[in-house]
């Protein structure tokens, strides 16, 4: 200690100086040790307080309230961005539904700007008006059912004593017999046709038959001849006459035989067409083929109408008696 030091230097046998400043020496001491104390914990208190987020003062606090604050900064930043996105996301589903109901439309809809039914019910008025028929679209009125609109149009025969319905699609249809039944029921018909744009929608086959009085053929209005389309309506034509016509009159069995045999002739045609797109090397032989059967087709199908005339005039002269 100070005192004691000072005791060894200068002390002796009789330490008046020492004795003089002891007094001195002991405040000097507890002032040093007081002052020391107070400035260690004035310095204590000021680490603390340096480091304490509770005083705004400490540079602990500016800190956290800078940190609080850019905190706040980002999550306004990424809600804003997130809410552009979700307006982003919004307009682009947007889009994509347009561009879908475009696509929609743009799959049922000629280059000339018309729908698939209406390039049928516009091939189907030419054709009628050379048999001499009446066509007329029904597809926006109901039939003989309630409230059902099934049979988009109607082939009327003989003044519409008879009729052929008619039923058409651009999309897959898997169900064909019950939907066109019911199209009969609803219009009155004693046979119906069925209509798509691609043999793709019949599973790759350009006509399907379900009988001699109900067929599904596939016919694009603006790209195939209306040929098949005159003959397949000329069958459904005149098995209608037969079903309405009396099934006791050997005429009628006739009719219809001969209208059998055009139905499994129509099959082979379509075969054959089938197969000359596919085999472009043997067009020539599977075309002379075709016409070759078309031949036959159009003489089966001139028996039938004879048949049906002779039945007719038969049916006629019973009556008249």
């Amino acid at each position: 200690m100070l005192s004691d030091e000072i005791h060894r230097l200068v002390g002796g046998e009789h330490p008046e100086l020492l004795t003089r400043l002891a007094p001195l020496l002991e405040k000097f001491g507890r002032d040093l040790d007081e002052r020391s104390d107070k400035q260690t914990s004035a310095l204590i208190d000021r680490v603390v307080r340096q480091f304490d987020p509770a005083d705004p003062t400490s540079p602990m606090s500016k800190h956290a309230s800078e940190l609080a604050r850019q905190q706040a900064s980002l999550t306004a930043t990424l809600d804003t961005n997130h809410k552009a996105l979700e307006a982003k996301v919004d307009e682009l589903s947007r889009a994509i539904k347009v561009a879908k109901s475009a696509a929609a439309i743009a799959s049922v809809t000629t280059l000339k700007g018309e729908t698939y039914a209406t390039g049928i019910h516009r091939v189907m008025t030419q054709l009628a008006a050379g048999l001499g028929d009446e066509y007329s679209d029904t597809s926006s009125t109901a039939g003989l059912i309630s409230r059902c609109k099934k049979g988009d149009a109607v082939l009327a025969i003989d003044g519409g004593r008879v009729n052929v319905v008619l039923e058409m699609t651009d999309s897959t249809r898997t169900v064909w017999n019950p939907y066109l039944d019911e199209a009969e029921r609803n219009r009155n018909a004693q046979a119906s046709l069925g209509l798509v744009r691609s043999p793709d929608q019949l599973h790759g086959n350009g006509l399907q038959s379900y009988g001699s009085r109900r067929i599904v053929l596939a016919f694009d209005p603006e790209n195939d001849d209306p040929d098949l389309l005159r003959t397949v309506v000329q069958l459904l034509r005149l098995s209608a006459l037969s079903a309405a016509a009396r099934q006791d009159c050997g005429e009628i069995q006739t009719a219809q035989e001969k209208v059998a045999e055009a139905l499994a002739l129509l099959s082979k045609i379509d075969g054959i067409k089938t197969t000359a797109g596919q085999i472009k090397k043997s067009a020539t032989k599977i075309d002379t083929e075709s016409d070759s059967l078309a031949t036959d087709l159009a003489r089966l199908l001139s028996q039938a109408q004879s048949a049906l005339a002779g039945a007719t005039a038969s049916s006629a002269a019973a009556e008249a008696a």
